[in-house]
């Protein structure tokens, strides 16, 4: 009965069953079994709509229905932007696509067959916020197919600004990698080439949260405090920061999702710490209380021990980031992933920071318990000692002894 409100939800249920078709015509045993199934859930949703909303439109629950699948429909297409996003930085290979036509972007993304590449698997591996960030503030991948090509605009216009010669159009003629594969070269030869209290500290400015305050400095004084070398590295790393979150903003990818942590705050206190100064000297540069203190180089401890427990891979296959060779191109439409010798200062680095009250010296100690009992065990050994001692010299051993028993008997 199309008259009354469940009669209009039932008909517009049974034309969804029927893929968009008219309604006249009988119904076949398999939409006779559909139908009923929509019947059921209609009502159950229509009655659930009408108590928490008295007065509710009869179009209210396909109007619901709309919604949820916008919301399917939205989760699916942020997976897809992030698949987008992990090409573009050569952390996924597309192997093969069933779509022939390369006019519809998002069918080829969702029909290709995809391969991990090293920095893929890397990403794969750490459990960040944002992975892909920690692995392009490490070197580890860059943007492969060019579609931060805007930030390489602007950075030509500032330059242009800055100097009035052409003296870099002369250099961009001469290059020999893409711009984002310099940048990328450069920051993994100045990471390299860092101590592991220096290095420390950069990894925390590109894990820890935004600081709640901490010793009420500026930004600008605090970076003023840094060495040079990690000034350096943290200039080179707000230019990759600026690539991936122009591809991310190009490919649609969700704000929450795309966030990328940079607070130089802890930098100086986590050097300091991971260059052996003590825990009072700490507190007194971070001006932290101790416990987010400990917390802040917590998350660093474990920062570098995901960064270096990821897999090796020979330094031969990625001669070309650190320029050796000539700048030969291993390949280009790849990222290689963590360079050797950035794993091996994040190993270092875990076992700078890995100290008293960061770590807990009880755990790696024999029980209290076993050490009680080792301790009466030697007491019982010493008795035992000592009385057979007692037992031998208080007998026949005792000197005159002998000779004083003797008399006595010849006496008697």
């Amino acid at each position: 009965d199309t008259d009354l409100p469940e009669g209009c939800v039932l008909k517009a249920h049974l034309q969804s069953a029927r893929g968009g078709d008219s309604t006249d015509s009988p119904l076949a045993p398999s939409e006779l079994t559909e139908y009923a199934k929509s019947a059921i859930v209609a009502n159950r949703k229509t009655r659930k709509l009408l108590k928490d909303s008295p007065g509710l439109d009869t179009e209210s629950l396909l109007i619901q229905a709309e919604k949820v699948q916008a919301i399917e429909d939205g989760s699916w297409d942020e997976v897809l932007a992030i698949v987008k996003t992990l090409v573009a930085y050569g952390c996924l290979t597309i192997e093969e696509s069933d779509n022939d036509s390369s006019d519809d972007g998002d069918m080829e993304y969702e029909t290709a067959t995809y391969s991990l590449t090293p920095a893929g698997m890397n990403v794969g591996m750490l459990g960040f916020e944002n992975s892909l960030w920690t692995a392009v503030a490490m070197g580890a991948a860059w943007d492969v197919r060019g579609d931060s090509s805007a930030v390489d605009s602007f950075q030509q216009e500032m330059d242009l600004f800055d100097n009035d010669d052409e003296s870099s159009d002369a250099d961009n003629d001469e290059q020999v990698l893409p711009k984002a594969a310099e940048e990328a070269k450069a920051l993994v030869s100045m990471l390299c080439n860092m101590d592991v209290a220096e290095f420390a500290g950069y990894v925390s400015a590109i894990i820890t949260e935004n600081s709640r305050g901490g010793a009420g400095q500026e930004v600008l004084d605090t970076f003023r405090q840094l060495t040079p070398t990690q000034q350096r590295v943290i200039q080179s790393a707000l230019t990759s920061m600026d690539r991936l979150m122009e591809v991310q903003r190009l490919h649609s990818v969700d704000s929450s999702t795309r966030s990328c942590n940079f607070d130089i705050s802890s930098v100086e206190v986590v050097t300091q710490w991971a260059g052996g100064c003590s825990w009072n000297d700490a507190l007194q540069i971070s001006g932290l209380p101790p416990g987010d203190l400990v917390r802040t180089l917590s998350r660093v401890l474990d920062a570098v021990r995901q960064l270096g427990n990821l897999p090796y891979e020979a330094i031969r296959g990625n001669d070309w980031i650190l320029g050796s060779g000539g700048d030969e191109l291993v390949d280009t439409t790849i990222s290689p992933g963590i360079h050797p010798e950035v794993r091996r200062l994040c190993r270092e680095a875990a076992k700078a920071i890995n100290r008293y009250p960061v770590k807990d010296p009880l755990a790696f100690e024999t029980p209290i318990e076993e050490d009680d009992d080792d301790e009466e065990d030697d007491e019982d050994e010493g008795l035992d000692s000592q009385t057979e001692v007692i037992g031998e010299d208080s007998g026949d051993n005792i000197p005159g002894k002998n000779e004083e028993d003797d008399a006595v008997e010849r006496a008697t």
